[in-house]
């Protein structure tokens, strides 16, 4: 049977995610794996049917994707987790995309070299207005300013020789 892993997270996710998944899967940048998104479009077919409640048989998946091949469990396992590697990335991916201040210190965190230091100054404003027109002092968000503050006296220290 197929991992429960990856149908389990498949299964979790909207309409809306499974064709946001697909062209995350698409990119060739995020992924080196070619056989990733025919595995994707065989398992999506597969968990839509209804008829198959249950696990999906390696075996059908397999025929589906290698016609005419003799089946080869490791690499299908392979295939699988890689897959499974490519979802995981993809929920941070969209929990960041979601939490702005969250990818603005990433990115601030990012421009340490000093050729980057105007597109430094540039994103610092951003977290800054943010932080301004977002003045809930939740604990999440105080832990945010405070590692924004860091990675700036961080770069500042590095940038000033000393």
């Amino acid at each position: 049977m197929i991992s429960e892993k990856i149908t389990t997270l498949l299964s979790a996710f909207s309409r809306v995610e499974l064709n946001r998944f697909r062209r995350y899967i698409q990119s060739p940048y995020l992924n080196d794996q070619p056989d990733a998104l025919p595995l994707f479009d065989v398992l999506c077919r597969q968990l839509k049917k209804g008829e198959t409640p249950g696990p999906i048989r390696k075996v059908t998946v397999w025929e589906q994707l290698y016609p005419g091949r003799p089946f080869n469990s490791a690499h299908l396992r392979r295939l699988t987790s890689d897959l499974t590697q490519l979802a995981m990335r993809f929920i941070a991916a969209e929990s960041e995309r979601n939490e702005p201040l969250n990818e603005a210190i990433r990115i601030q965190k990012s421009l340490g070299k000093p050729e980057y230091a105007k597109h430094l100054a540039g994103t610092e404003r951003q977290i800054a207005k943010y932080l301004e027109e977002n003045p809930q002092l939740s604990p999440e968000s105080l832990l945010l300013q405070f590692q924004s503050r860091d990675i700036s006296f961080g770069h500042n220290s590095r940038g000033s020789g000393s």
